[in-house]
């Protein structure tokens, strides 16, 4: 009998990693960036306010007006709205956060879904990529800025 119970615990555990809607990724590539302004590639981190180490950008990618999204870490709600898009850059909003915090990300749409990033995490990458191929979100969380083309 303990066989059984065992073997429907393994199932269960697997069909949830199977149809889990968040797949995370890490792309240890490169190291955190450090601004430097004489360095014209990383303008975008002076225009966005976000040159400090304690800083980092959450980009949304491939989302249409109709998906609405919550972020929020435990300070308050950083974003509470629809997000938009742009067929020229693949862009559907960005959020700059101090990454010394978890943050709690909410879609509503025909069904909610919540991503939970974690400090430990947030502090070791400059960006953070989530994207929707299909009905799953990926979160990539990187140092190296990436387009969505």
């Amino acid at each position: 009998m303990q066989k059984i119970k065992t073997f429907f615990y393994i199932l269960f555990f697997l069909s949830l990693k199977i149809y889990s809607q968040v797949e995370y990724k890490f792309d240890n590539s490169s190291e955190f960036p450090i601004y430097n302004e004489k360095n014209p590639g990383m303008n975008y981190l002076k225009q966005s306010k976000a040159t400090e180490k304690e800083k980092s950008i959450l980009f949304f990618g491939g989302f249409s007006e109709i998906d609405s999204v919550k972020v929020s870490n435990k300070e308050k709600i950083l974003f509470n709205k629809n997000l938009w898009y742009s067929p020229q850059t693949g862009l559907s909003g960005v959020i700059i956060f101090d990454n010394n915090n978890n943050l709690k990300i909410e879609f509503f749409k025909e069904t909610k879904v919540k991503i939970n990033l974690q400090s430990g995490d947030l502090k070791k990458y400059k960006h953070v990529y989530i994207t929707k191929k299909d009905e799953k979100y990926i979160v990539e969380f990187s140092n190296r800025l990436k387009f969505f083309g």
